[in-house]
């Protein structure tokens, strides 16, 4: 699908050959175009749609800093062995983040469901970004 991971300038033209429209947010001399996967929901309230987009950064309200947002009205699923695959030993979702240069998985999802984490699980009694 073109335009999706790169951004195009406001003179070109931003062409889909699916059926997944795309709205287009402003930042600096790059649009990046959102992408609406379309009704998700008949519920009417707030954000009907299944949506991949960027947004301003929670951390850092005031910098140019994004982070992709995936979201739905329902729920998120993430799927891996979709070839229907029965040796099912490389079938796992990978969280990563990055230490400087030098990337670290932090957690590791199996198609077991089994769920192995680098740190430790903390309880709190409310979450907010920081």
């Amino acid at each position: 699908m073109p335009g999706i991971g790169l951004g195009i300038r406001e003179s070109e033209t931003l062409h889909s050959h699916s059926k997944a429209a795309c709205h287009l947010e402003e930042g600096s001399d790059v649009i990046m175009p959102d992408i609406d996967l379309g009704l998700a929901t008949d519920w009417n309230e707030g954000d009907t749609h299944g949506r991949v987009k960027l947004r301003q950064n929670q951390v850092y309200p005031t910098s140019p800093k994004k982070d992709v947002l995936i979201s739905s009205p329902v729920s998120i699923e993430l799927c891996v062995n979709t070839n229907y695959s029965t040796s099912q030993e490389a079938d796992k979702i990978f969280f990563t983040t990055h230490h400087g240069s030098q990337k670290k998985i932090i957690a590791v999802l199996d198609s077991e469901g089994n769920l192995a984490i680098a740190g430790r699980v903390m309880e709190q009694q409310s979450l907010k970004y920081h």
